[in-house]
């Protein structure tokens, strides 16, 4: 089918999204003096008969990268999803049912129906191949956390007896009450197996385009090179596309969208989610793995007696590596949890996760031959599950803390030994133990490393929030150029004790402290320069031929990432500026010219009363 041919099949837009691409308050000029106002990085929708007003103004912006225009297609169902959700619980109860009907008749509608809804499938992929890794990996993950589990205690829980017994009518209702049992056991073992992996494409779904438009105005308060959401993809999109996937490009210029008869596509902004989900499916190979060991114990034979030994169905095999691996589920969905609440879950997350519950059972296994080095240690001591089940979740910040303790050991020793970390983050304020850990898998194991890292690349993937990255690299800059020096310990954090009780915490905190000192000298009493507080503070840390305040100022100065924490602290951040597009050319309107946000196409107050006056008056101010 031609391009024609497809975008005459497709409905025209009714509404187009425009976008405020800079941090500044917007002023857009439209026909009869009217004026559209955006505010900064605002996404407003208009109707395509009241866009039309503003076209040309429109046009001349998005050709300066100011603003970005989109058709605003309604969000639909994903048809996809849909049959993969319909397939997946129609195969589920064939199975059931196939249990009790083994006739060849049953079998051919079932194929039948199975066939067409994977002809559906593949007709709903077609018009959104987007979708075909989601697909895939959401199917292989139901299949090995569902059907795994159904096979494994229909053959291993003897239900094929209760079932013969059943069709055969004998002892019905202890063989009722053994399909029950089962039945539950089979469905809370999906459950936990498929609850991590559910986790991540729930977050998939939701929350990284949230991210990604975060991290998108974070680099605009924190890189000064970049001043539109342009110049940010341009610099930042491989990287945002690695960790947060790819997204579609929009329709293009506004004249684009809005000429009826353009043959352009308009794919909207359905974003193109990341195919890397092998490591989840690998994580759930391994959970699914465990839970059946854990709970399909042969001591519980069919049919079931009573109501009361269904409760024996989830009792867990009293093994060591049975209870490794529920203490290294344990900490998988802690560790998956607290990654999701922080935004942080990735599918390094999952090899983690699968590699963790392997070590643990090998652990189990070290610690089983270590117990039989007894004789009078069986496999069943509740010593050895304990200590089993606590290896398995013992969290990774525990090991960190570990680290950290056996290293101060050996500081306060005065050892030579490796264990020594100069610098640890620990001597940091507000990084607790899980920011270190994190910081620690991303090659950042102190304060050296911290202040010379590459801090957008850490805002990307560590997602701890950008203020806090900020703050801490100010931190390590002035911990660095203070305190990380070949003198005695108690003189060094001395100094930086010195500052901290005059509220000085980091680099951009000494050089306002110094701004400040320089200004209340020059101002002075009775017209006479005021020096002896700024002489004060340029020997706050100690005497001597040169003021070694000045030295680390100057040392400072010239630090990697300074230009930029100077620029995230600047007010302009809190106070935009307003601009308006005048003759095709970009005007800064000074703040007393402003107005406050009018309707959508609705004249301003200037234009009411006399248009030409005030855009006069707002340019020569």
């Amino acid at each position: 089918m031609s391009d024609s041919d497809t975008s005459s099949t497709q409905p025209e837009p009714s509404r187009i999204t425009v976008q405020n691409e800079t941090r500044a308050r917007l002023l857009v000029p439209g026909e009869h003096g009217r004026e559209l106002v955006l505010a900064p990085l605002e996404c407003r929708r208009l109707e395509v008969e009241a866009c039309t007003e503003f076209e040309e103004s429109l046009r001349r912006l998005e050709d300066l990268r100011y603003v970005s225009t989109w058709p605003d297609e309604p969000e639909r169902p994903n048809k996809a999803l849909a049959f993969v959700g319909l397939g997946f619980w129609y195969v589920v109860l064939w199975l059931i049912g196939a249990i009790f009907f083994s006739s060849p008749a049953y079998w051919l509608v079932g194929l039948a129906g199975a066939v067409a809804l994977g002809l559906g499938a593949i007709w709903a992929v077609k018009g959104d191949p987007a979708v075909v890794p989601l697909v895939i990996s959401l199917l292989l993950v139901l299949t090995i956390g569902v059907i795994g589990p159904a096979a494994a205690v229909y053959f291993g829980g003897d239900v094929h007896e209760a079932v013969d017994q059943v069709v055969n009518g004998t002892n019905d209702e202890l063989a009722f009450l053994t399909l029950i049992g089962r039945g539950i056991q089979w469905a809370f073992i999906s459950v936990a197996a498929v609850l991590p992996a559910l986790l991540f494409f729930l977050f998939d779904r939701v929350k990284l385009v949230t991210l990604r438009q975060k991290f998108e105005r974070e680099m605009l308060c924190f890189d000064p090179s970049v001043k539109t959401l342009s110049e940010v993809r341009a610099r930042y999109g491989p990287g945002m596309d690695e960790v947060f996937g790819p997204v579609p490009h929009h329709a293009g210029p506004v004249t684009n969208v809005l000429d009826k008869g353009s043959e352009k596509s308009r794919s909207g902004s359905r974003r193109m989610l990341p195919d890397r989900r092998g490591p989840v499916v690998m994580a759930t190979v391994v959970i699914t793995i465990g839970w059946i060991l854990a709970l399909l114990n042969p001591d519980v034979e069919a049919p079931l007696e009573s109501v009361q030994q269904i409760v024996l169905l989830f009792e867990p095999q009293r093994s060591p590596v049975v209870f490794a691996f529920l203490g290294a589920y344990v900490f998988t969905l802690n560790a998956v949890l607290r990654s999701y609440v922080r935004s942080d879950l990735r599918p390094k997350s999952y090899t983690h996760i699968a590699i963790r519950i392997i070590v643990a059972v090998v652990f189990a296994w070290v610690l089983e031959a270590l117990f039989f080095s007894t004789p009078q240690a069986t496999t069943s001591d509740d010593a050895l599950l304990v200590l089993a089940f606590v290896v398995g979740m013992l969290p990774d910040t525990l090991l960190v803390r570990l680290q950290e303790t056996a290293r101060s050991f050996a500081k306060s020793l005065r050892s030579s030994l490796s264990l020594v970390e100069r610098y640890p983050l620990t001597d940091l304020e507000g990084i607790d133990i899980y920011d270190r850990a994190r910081l620690l898998e991303e090659g950042v194991s102190n304060i050296e490393g911290l202040a010379h890292h590459d801090l957008p690349s850490l805002m990307m993937y560590t997602r701890i929030p950008a203020g806090r990255l900020v703050h801490w690299t100010d931190q390590a800059i002035l911990f660095l150029h203070v305190a990380a020096t070949n003198e005695e310990d108690n003189v060094a954090e001395g100094r930086m004790a010195t500052l901290k009780s005059y509220g000085i915490h980091t680099a951009t905190d000494l050089e306002s402290a110094h701004d400040q000192a320089v200004a209340r000298a020059s101002q002075g009493e009775n017209g006479k320069p005021k020096s002896d507080e700024l002489d004060a503070f340029m020997f706050l840390l100690g005497e001597g031929p040169l003021s070694r305040v000045q030295v680390i100022l100057d040392a400072i100065r010239d630090e990697q990432w300074m230009r930029n924490i100077r620029y995230w602290h600047e007010e302009e951040h809190d106070r935009p500026t307003t601009i308006r597009l005048e003759g095709g050319d970009i005007v800064e309107v000074p703040a007393r010219a402003t107005e406050p946000p009018e309707e959508d196409g609705a004249p301003s107050a200037a234009a009411r009363t006399d248009g030409k006056r005030a855009r006069a008056h707002a340019t020569t101010g």
